[in-house]
């Protein structure tokens, strides 16, 4: 089964375009790419797909975004869902330029060929094992979304259902749901019942199969300090360029800017004496347990 992915990026050199080529050549017949750039002001083309306008599909957070006037904040979604939506397939990826994988991407994607998963994602966990995460100081549901449906994930690499992907726009039109898209994905879809599966790691929603597969996070720490797809620190080579910079074989690593500027995320928020007692008594219970 042939799957489409969408490759999204606001910068462009030779380096990426060989990145994005290696991507194509080693996914032929497994994914069918369509290039997206975002040429600056929420500005995002496609040469191969023709959505509606993106105001028009998600458009109560289309109007945040342009009244932040950044899609920084965890806004992004208002700009690509229109390509998501132009698609004809059942499930679409989207990769973003800085995601890279120590192996070949085929062996990488045909993982999935068989998943029936309405959002497959990284670094999935719920409200009570990430309270530090800087973004939930914005997240807000509407009144019968329970607080164990809250999770947060890490986006740069993931595949939305055509299902999920409809039943988003029409959740996000309420005003109710607020907040980084990290947060607002994952949430929305097991609010509607669908099903959401990590990609690896070892979370709470990673199939047995899967568990320590594709990519090592700390992501019970916020800020994703050590892994290898993580928020920081930055590559600066792609796998294509320097295979010896990618510890092991066959993971997901992110992020790697090709001589793109670095920027920083805000610092996570102290954590409090009672953020501190609340955690040790969570895991005081699990121990108990044993």
């Amino acid at each position: 089964m042939e799957q489409t992915g969408l490759f999204l990026t606001h910068v462009w050199s030779d380096r990426i375009a060989r990145h994005f080529d290696r991507l194509v050549r080693e996914t032929e017949g497994v994914v069918r790419w369509h290039l997206v750039r975002d040429h600056g002001d929420g500005d995002m083309r496609c040469e191969t797909l023709v959505g509606e306008p993106a105001a028009s599909v998600l458009s109560v957070r289309h109007e945040r975004m342009r009244e932040a006037g950044t899609i920084h904040g965890g806004l992004l979604d208002s700009l690509i869902w229109p390509f998501l939506l132009a698609t004809d397939s059942d499930f679409v990826w989207l990769i973003e330029y800085d995601v890279d994988f120590s192996g070949d991407w085929a062996t990488f994607f045909r993982q999935f060929q068989t998943s029936g998963a309405d959002l497959l994602t990284t670094t999935l966990d719920p409200r009570s094992d990430c309270e530090d995460w800087f973004w939930w100081s914005t997240a807000l549901v509407p009144a019968e979304v329970p607080p164990e449906q809250l999770y947060r994930g890490f986006h740069p690499l993931m595949r939305v259902s055509r299902r999920f992907a409809h039943e988003y726009r029409r959740s996000m039109e309420d005003p109710a749901w607020s907040g980084h898209y990290e947060f607002t994905l994952p949430t929305a879809a097991l609010a509607a019942g669908l099903s959401v599966e990590d990609i690896g790691g070892s979370g709470p929603l990673c199939p047995e199969h899967r568990r320590g597969r594709n990519y090592r996070s700390m992501p019970r720490d916020g800020s994703l300090p050590s892994g290898t797809f993580v928020w920081r620190p930055i590559r600066k080579r792609y796998f294509i360029e320097r295979p010896r910079d990618f510890e092991v074989a066959d993971l997901l690593y992110h992020p790697v800017k090709p001589n793109v500027a670095n920027w920083e995320a805000p610092p996570a928020p102290r954590k409090t004496l009672m953020g501190r007692l609340r955690k040790w008594w969570r895991r005081s219970k699990r121990w108990r347990r044993l």
